[in-house]
């Protein structure tokens, strides 16, 4: 077996994670025997994760994702195995995972369908990753972006600008595991060709991309051959039950009349309430709640968020 021992977050903390060299061809993760003080929240300790070592290059900021010799994307690799299901598809991200230690534990407890979204500011951003496979979610990595209205709105230190491809290895290396990376366009909005180097880094990477509240980026990464899922709204942008509720009705009754749809929220208590009861029901209304990666490859005019 191949371990590759502790690196660097690239952010401060060192990111304790243990990558196995994987055996089954599918790459499925194993799960091993919990290390001892598996206590406190899932972020902070939890068993290791076992990845296939060839999907990962390291850089100076640490492992990044890359595609292996023979052909396997990081994208298709970490996606969660399911069976397909034959019923229309909805797909609910959680995103800003980490950032909140107690929201965020009680998001990994939720369906296994969730797609969650790990903040890189995250304190143990690599540690949330590890412990959200360990509870069966997939995970993407936040990309955070400059502000259309910078400087009166500010995205942190790792926000990229649109000459920024030289820094994406310092944000990749913040997170283990996922299949994709999700964003909003922000200032690539007004520009999207300028996130053409982004987009070409990440196609060699074998990554996708999840676009919130937009499609900007569409044509960039379809130039590409990156694989892409954009105009992805929000559920609680109004953060009231009735509100919450009325975005997930509209987005089942979406996916029942498209095929599928796809929402994302914030780890509030109240929408995790709200996505709780309304999922409870979906079955019997013949509907499934699926991982983000069964929707990557489906034609740009079936999916979508609530309008």
């Amino acid at each position: 077996m191949t371990f590759l021992q502790e690196t660097p977050s690239g952010v401060g903390d060192p990111l304790p994670v243990h990558v196995v060299l994987q055996a089954e061809a599918d790459g499925r993760v194993s799960r091993p025997a919990a290390e001892a003080g598996d206590a406190g929240f899932p972020g902070k300790a939890g068993p290791p994760l076992v990845l296939d070592a060839a999907l990962f290059e390291t850089t100076s900021h640490g492992f990044v994702p890359t595609i292996a010799p023979d052909g396997r994307r990081p994208g298709d690799v970490f996606r969660r195995r399911a069976p397909r299901s034959p019923a229309p598809r909805v797909g609910l991200l959680l995103v800003e995972i980490g950032l909140d230690e107690k929201a965020s534990a009680r998001a990994l407890t939720g369906s296994a369908a969730l797609t969650l979204v790990v903040s890189p500011y995250a304190p143990r951003a690599g540690s949330w990753n590890r412990s959200a496979r360990w509870a069966g979610h997939e995970t993407l990595l936040e990309l955070p972006t400059r502000p259309s209205r910078f400087p009166l709105d500010e995205r942190g230190p790792l926000a990229l600008e649109p000459d920024g491809a030289s820094a994406l290895d310092r944000i990749l290396a913040r997170g283990i595991g996922y299949l994709g990376v999700c964003l909003e366009a922000g200032s690539f909005e007004a520009a999207p060709g300028s996130f053409g180097p982004i987009a070409a880094a990440l196609a060699r990477r074998g990554l996708a991309l999840v676009e919130l509240d937009a499609d900007a980026l569409e044509p960039v990464a379809r130039r590409h051959g990156l694989t892409y899922l954009g105009g992805v709204q929000p559920i609680d942008r109004d953060p009231s039950p009735t509100a919450i509720d009325e975005s997930l009705e509209a987005l089942r009754s979406r996916a029942v009349a498209n095929g599928s749809a796809v929402g994302y929220g914030r780890p509030f208590e109240i929408t995790l309430d709200r996505i709780a009861q309304w999922s409870a029901r979906l079955a019997s209304q013949g509907v499934s709640l699926v991982g983000i990666g069964e929707l990557l490859e489906e034609p740009r005019e079936t999916i979508g968020g609530v309008r």
